[in-house]
């Protein structure tokens, strides 16, 4: 059962991989490892309390006209299921909102979460989530302008534009499929997660003339995240991530080293400092994060400082961005077992 799973992980890595792609862009955020359902719907669920909300704000390019703002919610949370042997099933949802530009093109996506978490041994997991839900893209045109508002001598804002824009908005039904392979040591402050995902892969049409062929086109994320116990204090985690949909691509790497300030049984205080570093087809981004991490809360502030070529224009200013995360532990039965002893 073991290596029948492992083939079937492996199998859908590389179909993930050679799928043909087309042309669109999902939002992003650079704390990536604090936004898991937009990384893969297979994470939910990989957290050692019962219950979990997560919150994502993104704030980029301020400094110029084409400004950026997003914001993603999500929920995920443990279901205890007596009859399912050595696994447990997780259900959650995610909500999506993003605008941007003088159109203020905005993207409105809600979606349900559930995955199956199945226990490989004594120290591994594997798992395979799926989102299922609706998108909308939308936006508003009373503050475009068009050539023919210019008369040759000056700009009349009260001029005809010439275009006739009958449907400011598209509805699509999406889904999203991910494999994650958890390998957890001996030592519960130490493991590895590894695992790929795909969103929209039917890639569905998204345009707003309907004499155009214009396609979402399939998203797809291959990651790799460690943490590991270097002393009694100090944990280091290295996280990569891969990224590709249509002729877009990113790469991203994260180093980050956490610092327990209290460690009692049922109090853990800790702080995180990191740095992490994007690029595309060249450099794109360096962001620093300071995190804060307590039993019940977390919260990770970092700041985008953008060493590409656009740097001209925003003077080196990405923006910031804010995730953050309350974790809920339920009481349990006196007889009843935990979800899954693993973690």
């Amino acid at each position: 059962m073991k290596s029948l799973l492992l083939k079937i992980f492996l199998h859908f890595v590389v179909i993930v991989w050679f799928t043909s792609v087309s042309y669109a862009q999902d939002i992003h955020f650079s704390q990536y490892y604090n936004s898991p359902l937009n990384l893969s719907p297979a994470l939910a669920g990989l957290f050692s309390e019962d219950v979990r909300f997560i919150a994502n704000s993104r704030h980029q390019w301020g400094a110029v006209p084409v400004n950026y703002l997003t914001f993603s919610g999500s929920y995920d949370q443990k279901i205890a299921a007596k009859r399912i042997k050595n696994g447990l099933i997780t259900k959650g949802a995610i909500f999506n909102f993003d605008h941007a530009g003088d159109s203020r093109m905005s993207l409105f996506q809600l979606a349900g979460n559930f995955s199956y978490i199945k226990r490989l041994g004594e120290l591994n997991l594997i798992s395979i989530g799926t989102q299922l839900g609706f998108r909308s893209r939308f936006f508003e045109d009373r503050n475009l302008t068009f050539d023919s508002q210019f008369n040759g001598e000056a700009f009349n804002p009260k001029a005809a534009t010439g275009e006739n824009f009958r449907n400011r908005s598209s509805f699509i039904v999406d889904f999203g499929i991910g494999l994650n392979y958890r390998m957890q040591l001996r030592e519960k402050r130490s493991h590895l997660d590894f695992g790929v995902s795909m969103y929209h892969p039917h890639e569905p049409k998204v345009n707003f003339l309907s004499d155009l062929a214009a396609n979402l086109a399939s998203r797809k994320a291959f990651y790799m995240m460690t943490s590991f116990k270097a002393t009694k204090k100090l944990d280091v985690l290295t996280h990569l991530a891969a990224q590709t949909q249509g002729p877009y691509n990113e790469f991203l790497v994260s180093n980050l080293y956490r610092y327990y300030l209290v460690q009692q049984k049922y109090v853990q205080k800790s702080v995180q400092l990191g740095v992490s570093y994007r690029f595309s087809e060249r450099e794109d981004a360096v962001f620093p994060s300071i995190e804060f991490i307590t039993d019940r809360y977390h919260l990770g502030l970092s700041y985008d400082i953008t060493i590409s070529k656009f740097k001209i224009a925003n003077s080196r200013r990405g923006g910031p961005e804010v995730s953050f995360q309350y974790l809920i532990s339920t009481v349990k039965a006196v007889k009843s077992a935990k979800a899954c002893p693993i973690f």
